[in-house]
């Protein structure tokens, strides 16, 4: 334990000597209690509670990988396909022209220019 009650020689806390007997005796049983579990073999109970905190940290750590992979991607997808230029065949041809644009005589003429 990293806290602990405040000492006698604290000025804010003035304890009179039964108090601290007595916190001193129940500090004294908490050990003996922690020390006896610490003995004790981990129950079921703790066994799968450990499994499922480590194994969804392991969950939670794949899954922001995968997405900052994931975006990483599409960041180089999207500045790849902005930088290449397009041809004029595949801008004209990826619009939606009716037929009828594709045989006029002039059609060509304007793809030339």
């Amino acid at each position: 334990m990293t806290r602990s009650m405040p000492s006698s020689q604290d000025d804010s806390l003035p304890l009179s000597q039964r108090q601290q007997d007595r916190l001193a005796a129940a500090r004294q049983r908490a050990m003996q209690q922690f020390e006896q579990r610490h003995e004790q073999p981990a129950a079921l109970a703790e066994k799968v509670s450990l499994w499922v905190l480590r194994h969804t940290l392991l969950v939670r750590r794949g899954t922001v990988a995968l997405s900052l992979a994931l975006l990483t991607g599409m960041g180089f997808w999207l500045s790849e396909s902005l930088l290449l230029e397009e041809s004029v065949d595949t801008r004209v041809l990826s619009q939606e022209l009716p037929l009828d644009a594709f045989l006029d005589p002039q059609f060509s003429d304007g793809l030339r220019e």
